[in-house]
C-alpha cells in the first residue's frame, strides 16, 4: 500500500525546448507550493462491432484520442509573474497580447513527491488556458490557472532515464494582500470592495489540433478574451453616467496594482462596459457593480500587465 499525503507534494513549471517533449533539465523552474490538479482525458468512440447480445459488450467503445488538463490554483504571488508569461504569450514585462501567433509557451508542470522514493506527476505539453485572478476586502488576492496539455504521466519514479536533474528545492512564496491593492478606476473610485480579471486563450477546433493522430500535434491560438468584475461603493454623481455608456463603443481605463513591499503587478486595461448593476445591501452603502469587457481602443491595447 502507498498512500500519499496532499501536503507532502509541491510543484514547479519549466518552458519546454519542444511542444510536447517532456522538460527533464529544470534549471531555471518555478516553484508552484499550491494546488496542482492533472487530469488525463481520453475521447471515447462508439464502433460498429455487431455484439450478437442486448447487455453491453466492451468491443462497442474504443479509444480515438488523449490530452491532459492541468489546473493550479492558490493564493497569487508575486514569484508568479510565469503565469502571466504563459497566458498572454510574452516572455517579458511589460506583457501584452500578441498581434501575431506566438512561438513556443509551452510547458512541463511538475507535482513532486519528495519524500521516501521520489516521484512526480507530471502535465506535458501544458498551454495556458484559462487564467483568473479575484480579490475581495480582508482576505488575500487569488487565482486559478488552466493548461490544456498533450500528455499526463503520473506517479514516475524519479530515477533512470526519467530523472528531473537540477529538481528545485522547496521555498516559501509571498502572497498578495488584498488590504494592500492599489486601484485607479474609471469612476474616480480609489478603493475597490473586490475585483475579478478572468483571461482566456481560444485555440482551433480539436480536428485541427489532432489531424492524423491520437495526440494533440500542435495548439494553435485563435484568439485572446478577458473580463474585468469591479465593485465599488457607488456614488451618485459618477456611476449612472458609466451606466449610460453599457455596450456603446467608449473605453473606460482601469489600473489595479497588486503589491507586496517592494515587487508588485500592474494590471492596466482598457474595456466596454458590458454591464452594471447596483445591488441593495439591506440598510448598507450601495454597490456599484461593473462588468467589464478587454478591448483595444486604437493605440490603447486591451490588456498590459507590469512586472516590477
Amino acid at each position: 500500500m502507498a498512500n500519499r499525503l496532499s501536503n507532502d507534494y509541491y510543484g514547479f513549471i519549466i518552458a519546454e525546448g519542444t511542444y510536447g517533449s517532456q522538460q527533464k533539465t529544470v534549471t531555471g523552474a518555478q516553484i508552484l507550493p499550491c494546488s496542482i490538479e492533472i487530469k488525463k482525458n481520453v475521447m471515447v468512440v462508439d464502433t460498429t462491432q455487431k455484439t450478437n447480445t442486448l447487455e453491453p459488450s466492451i468491443c462497442e467503445k474504443t479509444t480515438a484520442g488523449s490530452s491532459a488538463t492541468v489546473t493550479i490554483k492558490g493564493d497569487m504571488c508575486k514569484e508568479y509573474g510565469v503565469l502571466f508569461q504563459a497566458q498572454i504569450h510574452d516572455s517579458s514585462s511589460p506583457y501584452t497580447f500578441p498581434t501575431d501567433q506566438p512561438a513556443g509557451f509551452s510547458y512541463t508542470i511538475y507535482k513532486y513527491w519528495s519524500k521516501g522514493t521520489a516521484r512526480y506527476d507530471c502535465g506535458i505539453g501544458c498551454k495556458a488556458k484559462t487564467f483568473n485572478i479575484t480579490g475581495e476586502a480582508n482576505g488575500l488576492v487569488q487565482f486559478e490557472a488552466t493548461f490544456e496539455a498533450v500528455s499526463m504521466r503520473r506517479a514516475v519514479a524519479n530515477t533512470g532515464g526519467d530523472t528531473i536533474s537540477t529538481v528545485p528545492s522547496l521555498a516559501c512564496v509571498t502572497p498578495f494582500k488584498f488590504g494592500e491593492v492599489t486601484a485607479t478606476i474609471f469612476n474616480t473610485a480609489t478603493k475597490l470592495n473586490s475585483f475579478a480579471l478572468n483571461l482566456e486563450n481560444v485555440y482551433a477546433d480539436d480536428r485541427v489540433l489532432y489531424q492524423n493522430s491520437l495526440t494533440k500535434i500542435n495548439q494553435t491560438l485563435t484568439g485572446q478574451t478577458g473580463t474585468l468584475a469591479l465593485q465599488t461603493i457607488y456614488d451618485d454623481a459618477q456611476d449612472p453616467t458609466h451606466e449610460g455608456n453599457i455596450g456603446v463603443g467608449t473605453s473606460v481605463a482601469t489600473t489595479i496594482v497588486l503589491v507586496s513591499g517592494a515587487n508588485s503587478f500592474t494590471i492596466a486595461t482598457y474595456s466596454r462596459i458590458a454591464d452594471f448593476a447596483s445591488p441593495d445591501q439591506d440598510k448598507g452603502l450601495c454597490i456599484a457593480d461593473y462588468s467589464l469587457e478587454l478591448a483595444r481602443d486604437g493605440s490603447n491595447v486591451a490588456l498590459t500587465v507590469t512586472a516590477a
